[in-house]
């Protein structure tokens, strides 16, 4: 540990912490913030610097005590709002944003904090608007445009935030974040080519490994028949869409000689972190821990594979896989690309998502399952199965994350409905609660050609049970293209309702494709945009093959491939012990 500051002349006890926040010594920050508030416990410079020390030691509820604490102060208010808007207490982060706002109307840190809020609490279109205010107050920040760039994502405008990124790039061809966040744009970008979002990526991976010096590839037992200390590491190990799949993993692994770690860099625990925390042998909360000791502490597990399940996008930490904490390092399940770097060894896909020649767009080796590269939990709390009457409008549904629907999307769903007289399109997601959203995206269907009032939008529902039981409504599902959906495909298929997808030219296009082949549903995926109308109005003209196989989608998953994890657990073992022989091989060599 540092020796104590001697406190340099004139210096105020704001200034001292401040100095300790900056250099990362939170608990001489935290014991230094405390004793000085014992004189003024309201001062808030004060609480908000031990707030800040607070968060970065993993204390979201102690930090928010002291900002509750600095009263009416702007900066203290931004800070609330982002960590109430990170533990999920959404309508307290806008109150707080928009405090912040009406105290300091020039703060582009509070406009942005409220734009963020305005998109958590299901108002997107406002919240675009805050985010260009505080873009606009402070013009010269990268930061600030990425914001934006997020709610454009979140209003159903990926060729606008993709065009935005296009700008940044152009103007900061080093900077990793953006190069990252501008790769994972593209996947949603309907314009965009295979190659041009391969290179992308490739352009991400090379500026990340330029900047990470390359400790190289070292194994200290290299025993290629060993028992294997195997790590997830992901920010999402709580109740998301990921764990669906990771559980079940997770328990298969067991079985294989394999030893499991957990590393959690994110900050919310719920349920479904005890249920990962119980199916794992250990777990490491990495949260609150610099870089550096995340390094360190990978590495003093001795961890043999590492197996990334973050991908690109904002807030990545791909940093720490750069600098090879591991010696064999996998990327799998939750981003469905290339992650552009040299120093992962494999990527698990398999011959549906990735078929013999897509090689060339990944600069990991993939690595190719001898089935779905997916195994699937369902939700505890779905409802049964609900049998659709004979008088029940035909109704398509989607219930993917807006962030997917493009001009191409809405041009399919339009041709779909206007080739369907009588039938609905059912929309679900988080924006929809918003009146601005729901017109604007049902003004861009009607616009290409869908029946008037053909079109409901419903926003986010939060109780898990209720969001599945709007399957009862629906009768088939429409995927999104170029990026389909994966757990909200899994789901729907256990509510009973099969989606159509249309297949393409990368992993994004072809998951529905892997999906649905492994439910033994290959008459779901359509391989151009007219066979993919054709067969969703024909289904439309004759419900009863669709309402049929609803009352027998269910025990047909169950039976699938999709459901059983002690094959998919032995066919993942058998892959991450490939690829441990092939680097023991590399060392002995």
């Amino acid at each position: 540990m540092a020796p104590p500051q001697r406190p340099a002349p004139g210096q105020t006890a704001s200034d001292r912490i401040a100095t300790l926040v900056h250099q990362r010594r939170h608990a001489e920050a935290i014991a230094q913030a405390r004793r000085a508030l014992q004189k003024s416990p309201s001062d808030a410079a004060l609480n908000r610097l031990l707030a800040e020390a607070l968060l970065a030691t993993g204390e979201g509820e102690q930090a928010l005590f002291a900002l509750e604490r600095a009263g009416d102060d702007p900066e203290a208010l931004v800070l609330a709002s982002n960590t109430l808007r990170a533990l999920r207490r959404h309508e307290q982060s806008l109150a707080r944003a928009e405090r912040a706002v009406e105290l300091s109307p020039r703060s582009a840190d509070a406009h942005a904090a409220l734009g963020a809020a305005l998109i958590a609490v299901g108002r997107p279109e406002a919240g675009l608007e805050a985010t260009r205010a505080a873009a606009a107050l402070d013009p010269t920040n990268p930061a600030r445009t990425l914001t934006t760039v997020g709610a454009l994502l979140e209003t159903a405008r990926p060729r606008e935030a993709a065009d935005l990124m296009r700008t940044i790039v152009r103007a900061r061809p080093t900077d990793i974040a953006a190069l990252g966040a501008y790769a994972s744009i593209l996947n949603y970008d309907d314009r965009a080519s295979a190659r041009e979002v391969f290179e992308a990526h490739a352009a991400f991976g090379r500026a990340l490994e330029r900047a990470t010096p390359d400790p190289g590839v070292t194994i200290a037992n290299p025993d290629p028949d060993r028992p294997l200390r195997v790590a997830f590491i992901a920010r999402e190990l709580h109740r998301h869409s990921i764990s669906y799949f990771l559980e079940p993993l997770l328990l298969a692994l067991r079985d294989h000689a394999i030893e499991t770690t957990c590393y959690s860099l994110g900050s919310i625990n719920d349920d479904y972190t005890a249920r990962l925390r119980s199916a794992s042998d250990h777990w490491r909360d990495l949260a609150p821990l610099d870089a550096a000791r995340r390094l360190e502490t990978i590495r003093a597990d001795r961890i043999d594979v590492l197996i990334e399940l973050m991908g690109l996008g904002f807030g990545a930490r791909l940093a720490l896989l750069a600098a090879r904490p591991a010696p064999v390092q996998v990327t799998y399940l939750s981003y469905p690309n290339t992650l552009g770097m040299t120093r992962l060894n494999a990527r698990v896909v398999d011959d549906l998502t990735d078929p013999q020649g897509s090689d060339v767009l990944a600069t990991e080796r993939l690595v190719r399952l001898p089935r779905c590269f997916l195994c699937y939990r369902p939700d505890d709390r779905a409802p049964s199965v609900q049998a659709r009457k004979p008088g029940d409008p035909f109704t398509f549904v989607s219930f993917n994350t807006v962030q997917k629907i493009n001009p191409t999307t809405l041009d399919l769903w339009a041709r779909v409905l206007a080739a369907s007289p009588g039938a609905r399109l059912l929309l679900k997601h988080r924006g929809a609660s918003e009146e601005a959203t729901r017109a604007r995206l049902g003004h861009e269907l009607t616009t290409r050609g869908a029946p008037p009032n053909s079109v409901e939008l419903v926003g986010h529902i939060k109780p898990m049970d209720e969001h599945l039981a709007q399957y009862h409504r629906a009768d088939l599902a429409l995927d999104t293209y170029p990026y389909h959906g994966t757990t909200t495909t899994c789901e729907g298929a256990w509510m009973g309702v099969p989606t159509l997808t249309l297949r393409g030219d990368r992993h994004a296009a072809r998951v529905g494709a892997s999906l649905n082949g492994t439910l033994g549903l290959p008459e779901f995926v359509a391989q151009s945009l007219d066979e993919f109308v054709a067969k969703a109005a024909a289904h439309a003209a004759d419900p009863s093959g669709v309402r049929a196989l609803r009352l027998q989608m269910r025990e047909r998953m169950r039976l699938s491939p999709l459901m059983d994890a002690p094959a998919h657990g032995a066919a993942f073992a058998d892959a991450l012990r490939a690829l441990w022989h092939d680097a023991c091989a590399r060392a002995k060599s």
